[in-house]
């Protein structure tokens, strides 16, 4: 009985243990959380501080709700919970009952490890824990799989999917090639900074390669294309380069190809380096006489060059205020650049030496005169003159200034040198030595300077003439400034380049108490460049004193002319003007600054454009004869006027403070040039230092003017003269004696004395200037004395030549055996007035000769038959305001024309020719059977060369007919020989060359031909440069 109870209650005993035993509690949960948080703080002893749960502690929650959702199956089959963190159970369904999986033994959680604190002393009495801080919520396990509806079989947990990766690049079939080198930068540049060339200059064109990477060896090409589109090509292999920038620059022949615009490209491979548009210039001018215009502003667009030389007719311009500031061009790649330009710092990415501006002006202006085909001349004020800064350079003794002028020369003309077409330099302000207190004398610099070269004490110039020997050495001294400092300044010029021109300006010659002494001043300079005014006391006959005084003292001195222009001139001026000067023998012409050439808007009321029109015809009519007056010589007149320097110097020394210019005495002498001009027997002055010389020996006839003083040893020579076969005529107002002599028989008046006297009698401004008017002068002043003088001159000397009328000169010139007769047309009326001196109108005249061979019309380019009066052979003539005609005398008919040689060669065209005598029948054989065969035993005459010179025509043209140049030249006795600059790359074929005369209207035709130029025109100077 009792084992069966006890047997009962065992079983009873056990049936609670298994009934109450399950997962815990939420509360059981905490209880245990606690129990491990105190036995720890047990374990490590009291603390300050409250012992803190551990962080994953979860804060116990209220009491789950079951979910009104039964949850799906887990897709991944259910884990234990995780040791540390106390497993959360399922939500219990309602809806479905679900089998709880096998129960295990709960672990305790683990806290995470902290740095162990002493903890407080516990409380006698127990507290209720207080709720910790949230702390991160735990990882909730996956709810258990749904037991599947009755009926059916319950599904396998699935296997747990592995987190997706980013996919994976898939693998090439082949292996990559790897990226291919940066490509390299290309770039071009002139490092000339130029954009215009002329024939005979070389042009350079600079490449660059910057290759961040190796560069395997390529073909550089070079191509030249005109605007036809014709294209020339240069090429080159280059080796590999390394990383890094490599430079090359080439240089073109500009002289191979025909004048024009082109374009050059470059490319390396495949790669362009881009393009530079550059002008290749004419090279040959249509005559050598230059014919210029001093520019007062330069021309700021190739319209206006272009109008300048084709539209105007110039051929040389003269530059003032031309300046080489930042003209320097940009330095080349080499050695020393490649060590300099290591220093700097260089971007990668950048242009290198690229110029950071444009080309400046002085590199701009010579571009656009070379592309035009014009010529310039540098205009310096060397002196100081034209410049206010520089005024006290005008003390010309004083050896710094000397020396500051030649520096000045040299760095205008160091600059100018980089172009071909620059022709020299021209002085001004070097006219005449400057006054000090309103008095030439008084500079205290020069009045030393004169003291140290003469060793005198002291120089009482306000003597004069009183005190002779020292007066006349001190006149002599400051006449001889100007001549030592052009000379100097010359030789400056020819010592950075001796075909440079060295031009000064020249004032009034007769002005001696300012220093200017033409023997001396024009000694030691090349050309001399002068000019005259309508106004002045000489009126239209200030043109050929001009002329004339440039040249006194040195006969074969070149001299170019600079008409004056005013704003109420027209063209008969202009013309006339230039028509006395040219009958007196010119090299050139200069038009002066005044004129406005409308670059932007012509100036309304002064110089219209219609002037410009007109000096446009007069200027191609220069350009037809310029060759042809270039040719000929200057002859001595059989008439020579005495210029006295020492009478000059008394005159000047009689009151130096008061009257300090003599111009008694060379008014005078003036007047008598006139004088004679009028009574056609055409007169030149003659110096001492000529007389001395003995360079009179051509003249028949010398008068002496005024001769109140006079050297010994010219007394001398005068005297001499005199007893030969010349004649020395002394006017009345002479006092020197000279043996031999004869009186002359009438006193030349003097136009400043007129000018005075008219002046002091007319009150009326109107009247005055009408009294002044050159035809009134020429009426009242040289009409009673142009008979009496002709009469005079007659007694001893014979005319070749004369005109019917005193208002046409009348002078000749001459070359080889020929005579050349200039006549000009300065015939005056006073029935209209515009305010000038002068009013001009055509005329008919006749020219009258002594004797004549044949006669030919320069001009009108015609053979004339002049005929007989009285024995003498007249020329008919018909001249507007202003004209001239020359007519040639000629030993012998023009017959023709015969080119000897002419053959293309590199870079020139070599040409020579001759006019022949004698007519065309007289040099051939006949064409009958008998002179054909005459010709087998009798050889045939060569023509002769015509011992004159003739003008010619040159004309090229190609074999399509298309003319190329068509020059401008002249036969002298000695034919006609010229290389003219021709390029190489011409359309080949058979082209032709025709030479006409323009006298006899004769013309001879001969081929040549012109093969394909196959030779480079680029060529690489210097090797490869690498900088950085």
């Amino acid at each position: 009985m009792n084992r069966a109870l006890a047997l009962v209650v065992l079983c009873l005993g056990i049936a609670l243990c298994v009934g109450s035993c399950g997962p815990p509690t939420v509360e059981e949960k905490a209880s245990d959380t606690e129990l491990e948080a105190w036995r720890v703080w047990q374990e490590s002893g009291p603390t300050a501080d409250k012992p803190k749960a551990p962080a994953k502690a979860p804060t116990p929650p209220a009491k789950p709700e079951p979910p009104k959702v039964a949850p799906k199956a887990p897709k991944v089959a259910p884990k234990a919970p995780d040791a540390k963190t106390p497993a959360t159970p399922p939500a219990k369904v309602p809806a479905k009952k679900v089998a709880a999986p096998a129960p295990k033994p709960a672990t305790p959680p683990t806290p995470a490890p902290k740095k162990p604190v002493a903890p407080k002393a516990p409380s006698k009495v127990a507290a209720t824990p207080k709720p910790e801080p949230e702390a991160a919520p735990a990882p909730k396990p996956k709810a258990a799989p749904t037991p599947p509806a009755k009926g059916k079989a319950p599904e396998k947990p699935k296997t747990a999917e592995a987190p997706k990766a980013p996919p994976k690049p898939k693998a090439p079939e082949k292996p990559a090639p790897p990226p291919p080198p940066p490509a390299p930068s290309l770039y071009m540049y002139l490092p000339q900074k130029r954009s215009a060339f002329a024939a005979g200059e070389t042009a350079e064109v600079t490449l660059v390669v910057a290759n961040p990477a190796p560069v395997a060896g390529a073909t550089l090409s070079l191509a030249l294309t005109n605007d036809t589109g014709t294209t020339w090509r240069a090429a080159e292999r280059l080796d590999a380069l390394q990383p890094g920038r490599h430079a090359m620059t080439y240089t073109i022949a500009t002289g191979s190809f025909v004048p024009g615009a082109y374009t050059l490209t470059a490319q390396l491979g495949e790669a362009s380096f881009g393009r530079q548009a550059i002008t290749l210039a004419p090279s040959v001018a249509p005559t050598h006489f230059p014919i210029a215009a001093w520019l007062e502003k330069r021309p700021r667009h190739a319209l206006d060059a272009a109008r300048l030389s084709q539209a105007i007719g110039l051929n040389t311009v003269l530059l003032q205020r031309r300046s080489p500031w930042l003209s320097a061009p940009q330095h080349r790649l080499g050695g020393d650049y490649a060590e300099a330009v290591a220093r700097l710092h260089n971007s990668p990415t950048a242009k290198p030496l690229e110029s950071g501006k444009g080309a400046p002006p002085f590199i701009r202006t010579a571009d656009l005169l070379t592309g035009a085909g014009l010529r310039w001349i540098n205009v310096c004020a060397v002196s100081g003159g034209g410049l206010p800064t520089l005024a006290p350079d005008r003390d010309f003794v004083d050896p710094l200034v000397m020396l500051g002028a030649r520096q000045r020369i040299h760095h205008k003309l160091l600059a100018e040198r980089a172009f071909a077409n620059c022709r020299g330099i021209h002085f001004t302000s070097e006219t005449a030595l400057g006054a000090h207190d309103g008095n030439p004398f008084g500079s205290p610099a020069r009045i030393a300077a004169f003291q140290r070269v003469t060793g005198l004490k002291a120089v009482t110039w306000r003597d004069g003439a009183k005190k002779w020997e020292p007066w006349q050495k001190f006149v002599t001294f400051r006449a001889g400034i100007l001549g030592a400092c052009l000379a100097d300044w010359t030789q400056a010029v020819h010592a950075i380049e001796p075909g440079y021109l060295a031009a000064s300006q020249f004032g009034d010659g007769t002005n001696l108490a300012a220093g200017v002494y033409p023997p001396l001043q024009t000694a030691g300079l090349p050309l001399v460049v002068t000019q005259s005014t309508l106004n002045g006391p000489a009126g239209m006959d200030g043109s050929l004193l001009a002329a004339e005084l440039a040249r006194a003292g040195q006969w074969a001195k070149p001299v170019w002319f600079m008409p004056q222009v005013d704003p109420d001139a027209d063209l008969d001026e202009v013309r006339a003007s230039l028509h006395l000067a040219m009958a007196r023998k010119l090299d050139g012409i200069v038009y002066p600054p005044g004129l406005d050439y409308h670059y932007d808007q012509p100036k309304l009321g002064s110089l219209a454009t219609d002037l410009l029109a007109g000096i446009s015809g007069l200027n191609r009519h220069v350009t037809e004869l310029g060759d042809f007056l270039q040719r000929l010589e200057r002859v001595r007149d059989p008439v020579a006027i005495l210029y006295s320097v020492t009478e000059h110097t008394a005159r000047i020394g009689r009151d130096p403070a008061g009257k300090p210019q003599g111009a008694d005495y060379t008014s005078t002498i003036t007047t008598a040039y006139q004088a004679c001009m009028l009574a056609h027997f055409p007169a030149s002055f003659l110096t001492e230092e000529e007389l001395l010389a003995g360079q009179a020996d051509p003249v028949q006839a010398i008068l002496v003017i005024g001769l109140t003083r006079v050297r010994p040893e010219v007394k001398a020579k005068l005297e001499a003269f005199a007893a030969g076969d010349g004649v020395v005529l002394v006017d009345p107002t002479t006092t020197v004696k000279l043996e031999g002599a004869d009186a002359l028989g009438l006193e030349f008046p003097s136009v400043l004395d007129y000018f005075a006297h008219v002046k002091s009698t007319v009150k009326d401004d109107e009247a005055l200037a009408l009294e002044r008017r050159d035809e009134m002068v020429r009426s009242q002043l040289f009409g009673p004395i142009l008979g009496p003088l002709r009469a005079a001159l007659k007694k001893h000397l014979q005319r070749d030549y004369t005109v019917s009328s005193p208002s046409v000169l009348v002078c000749e010139q001459r070359a080889g055996d020929a005579r050349y007769y200039f006549v000009v047309n300065n015939t005056q009326t006073m029935a209209y007035y515009r305010g000038l001196n002068v009013e001009l109108q055509p005329t008919a005249v006749r020219l009258i000769l002594r004797s004549a061979r044949r006669l030919y019309d320069v001009v009108g380019g015609a053979r004339i038959e002049a005929p007989s009066i009285k024995g003498r052979p007249v020329v008919p003539l018909v001249l507007p305001a202003g004209g001239m005609d020359i007519i040639a005398d000629l030993p012998d008919e023009v017959g023709g024309v015969r080119i000897r040689h002419v053959r293309a060669r590199q870079g020139t065209l070599d040409v020579s020719a001759h006019v022949f005598a004698g007519k065309q029948e007289d040099v051939d054989w006949g064409t009958d059977f008998l002179r054909a065969f005459g010709r087998l035993f009798v050889p045939a005459r060569k023509p002769k060369p015509i011992n004159a010179v003739v003008p010619i025509e040159v004309i090229v043209r190609d074999p399509d007919g298309v003319e190329r140049l068509h020059l401008f030249r002249a036969h002298t006795p000695d034919g006609y020989t010229e290389a003219i600059p021709f390029p190489d790359y011409q359309k080949p074929g058979k082209w032709t060359l025709i030479i006409r005369d323009r006298l006899g209207d004769t013309s001879a035709e001969e081929t040549f031909r012109v093969r394909p130029h196959t030779s480079r025109w680029a060529h690489r100077q210097g090797s490869l440069v690498a900088f950085d």
